[in-house]
């Protein structure tokens, strides 16, 4: 037996670090208590300038699932690829290093994997503030099985949740992940989870699996990224725009329909519009970025869609046969 043969886990868990010291006991304790035992662990530390290679070294030399990676800083897409280039379970899942799983997470999420030709799996999440108070949830219980198309209208309208473009609520076939060579954007830094999600929806030819069930607790930091967002204009933000260029690009590539073209092109000039105003907001004098958001309008989009779309938010019943 090959040690490849002997390291093989129904799943491997990817979770990038950086700078998360005070986090990540309770996080990489809530994956070990999991019921469900069948996975390896890896942690990815991001270059980290704290304790958190300290932390995971420790866990990693007295747990034989778990593996420590370090590398130079180079964000959060660059760390999770870097988990799959080692990943050897049959599923991936991207846990972030300040979240947590409740008790039978694993058990739950690996129990849809299970029969009708899942490729892929969608559950559900609640998010908490950083004194663990919940802060959103839904009462819903749903439990479907979709196509590939389904599955990407979810991406784009999300039903039962506020959001379903979080790359850390899903399970990843990782046959599929490989074949097709599928990676994070490391170059875009908002929207990456979705732009991942969507083309892995495009590659992907199995069911879909979709539960509501809250098997993630996503913790809302008031340093995080999004966060920041209130405080400053970050130009950062502008790669949402290449990720729903890319996304465009790639459901166009594989003839996907013309509603799911359309539900890209409106969630596409929903992020132009906050974009711009959140320019506007912190006075950004910078003549780039209005370039960037006129193109992305005009070029990207297109102006018959955009006209479309708008006169559909103003006339609905009169252009409701509209179409691209």
């Amino acid at each position: 037996m090959t040690m490849e043969q002997k390291e093989r886990y129904s799943l491997s868990i990817i979770t990038p670090i950086y700078n998360l010291q005070e986090y990540l006991d309770r996080c990489i304790q809530s994956i070990l208590a999991q019921k469900y035992s069948d996975f390896e662990l890896i942690l990815v530390d991001d270059g980290s300038t704290d304790r958190s290679a300290e932390i995971i070294d420790s866990y990693a030399e007295h747990d034989k699932r778990i593996k420590a990676i370090h590398k130079a800083n180079g964000g959060v897409s660059s760390a999770r690829n870097k988990g799959l280039e080692v990943a050897r379970g049959e599923w991936v899942f991207f846990c972030d290093g300040d979240d947590e799983l409740y008790e039978d997470s694993l058990e739950t999420m690996m129990s849809k994997t299970i029969g009708h030709d899942i490729d892929f799996v969608m559950f559900g999440y609640e998010t908490y503030d950083e004194n663990n108070e919940k802060k959103y949830s839904i009462p819903d219980r749903i439990e479907a099985l979709l196509t590939p198309d389904e599955g990407l209208r979810y991406m784009f309208r999300p039903r039962y949740y506020k959001y379903w473009g979080f790359g850390c609520t899903k399970l990843f076939r990782r046959e599929c992940i490989s074949k097709y060579n599928l990676r994070f954007a490391e170059n875009i830094y908002f929207n990456e989870d979705r732009l991942f999600c969507v083309q892995y929806l495009c590659a992907m030819s199995g069911s879909v699996y979709l539960t509501t069930t809250p098997l993630y607790k996503y913790f809302e930091r008031n340093n995080s990224a999004m966060c920041s967002l209130k405080t400053q204009f970050n130009e950062k933000a502008l790669t949402e725009l290449d990720a729903y260029a890319l996304m465009l690009r790639d459901m166009q590539a594989c003839g996907k329909s013309e509603e799911l073209i359309m539900l890209c092109k409106k969630n596409y000039l929903s992020s132009i519009r906050v974009i711009r105003h959140m320019a506007r907001r912190f006075r950004v004098s910078d003549p780039s970025v209005m370039k960037k958001l006129r193109h992305a309008k005009y070029h990207d989009i297109g102006l018959r869609s955009y006209i479309i779309i708008r006169l559909r938010k103003l006339k609905p019943k009169f252009l409701c046969k509209c179409s691209l």
